[in-house]
């Protein structure tokens, strides 16, 4: 019979000499693999070692920038403080004052007085009470009467303090036309227009009651005034006034052209209230 061919056996001596060799290998593509990304990094140059972190990308604007509006900062007067509440300004930062401006005078008339109420009494004081019947002036809280204690034909009629001998009550009487004539209850006189003339300044007087347009009136209530009205004389459509917007007792009464409503809440001087 033939003889068979020899089996061949592997050499385990030369296979234990190559898996150190793939092993190796493989380790070495390994390392390549794990420092190709850090080189690359490393080697960039929107970075570095001495560059930090890239920076934002720049804000866009116009129609398509996507984004969220910026907060106004708020006024330097106020500003947020902590949770939202309000904080005192910092120092050195002035706070804009609003200013008036004054409303110009007509020409011819004496500048307004400052708006004040009727004047106080000093502490410790009474002012007596206003006897019924009395035509009280807004401006100073003087009542409508005489530059004497017995008027008669022609007497000034003046504002006096009320209560005093020479201030004077007065009855309404009313005729049918709407109009009312004010007589003096001690006297029997009449508030008269001086003459009837209808021009400015024009002094009142009493007179002797004739039911001359002159010693006609209408009252014009004055509103947000509290109740008082202004004194039309019927011959010449203007009112009665304490000439200047005097304050002091035996300021003249006489007729002017009438304020307006807003005017005359800042004038005062020809706005009446009658005590009841």
């Amino acid at each position: 019979m033939p003889g068979r061919p020899p089996e061949h056996r592997a050499d385990p001596t030369a296979a234990g000499r190559l898996l150190p060799r793939v092993i190796g290998v493989a380790l070495a593509v390994v390392a390549v693999i794990v420092a190709v990304p850090v080189l690359l990094r490393s080697g960039s140059p929107a970075t570095g070692p001495d560059r930090g972190v890239a920076p934002p990308p720049a804000s866009r604007s116009g129609p398509d920038a996507v984004g969220v509006e910026p907060t106004p900062t708020p006024p330097a007067a106020v500003r947020l403080g902590a949770a939202g509440t309000l904080a005192p300004a910092p120092a050195g930062v002035a706070t804009p004052t609003p200013t008036l401006t004054p409303t110009p005078t007509p020409p011819g008339r004496p500048p307004p007085p400052s708006p004040s109420m009727s004047p106080t009494p000093a502490p410790g004081s009474t002012r007596p009470p206003v006897p019924a019947g009395s035509l009280v002036a807004w401006n100073s809280g003087l009542c409508l009467g005489a530059d004497s204690a017995e008027p008669g034909d022609g007497t000034a009629v003046v504002q006096q303090a009320c209560g005093s001998p020479t201030a004077r009550r007065f009855r309404q009487v009313e005729g049918p036309d709407g109009t009312l004539s004010l007589v003096d209850t001690a006297s029997g006189l009449c508030l008269d227009v001086d003459g009837g003339r209808d021009g400015d300044g024009v002094p009142v007087v009493f007179s002797s009651c004739q039911g001359g347009a002159n010693q006609l009136f209408r009252a014009r209530p004055v509103g947000k005034s509290g109740g008082r009205i202004q004194l039309v004389a019927e011959h010449s459509g203007k009112c009665l006034e304490v000439a200047d917007g005097s304050t002091a007792p035996g300021g003249r009464v006489q007729q002017y052209g009438c304020h307006p409503p807003g005017e005359e809440r800042i004038r005062r001087n020809q706005s009446w209230l009658v005590a009841a």
